[in-house]
């Protein structure tokens, strides 16, 4: 899957558009991505991406966040 870009959409209603243009493998992870500073709650987070194969351009994606 590549990765073009994400948006995180929080709280507040302010969104953050990341530019990301990487390369994730089947089964693989992306790199820790930090959002920029300060205590905030997200309300949902967008990706835009590439896939190959026969997942008819769909992927399987687990967000998981830190404190």
């Amino acid at each position: 899957m590549k990765v073009h870009g994400l948006v995180v959409i929080y709280e507040s209603g302010e969104p953050d558009r990341l530019e990301t243009r990487f390369e994730i493998p089947q089964g693989g992870e992306s790199r820790v991505i930090d959002l920029r500073g300060g205590e905030r709650k997200l309300r949902r987070a967008g990706l835009w991406y590439d896939t190959a194969g026969a997942a008819r351009g769909r992927a399987d994606v687990t967000l998981f966040g830190m404190k």
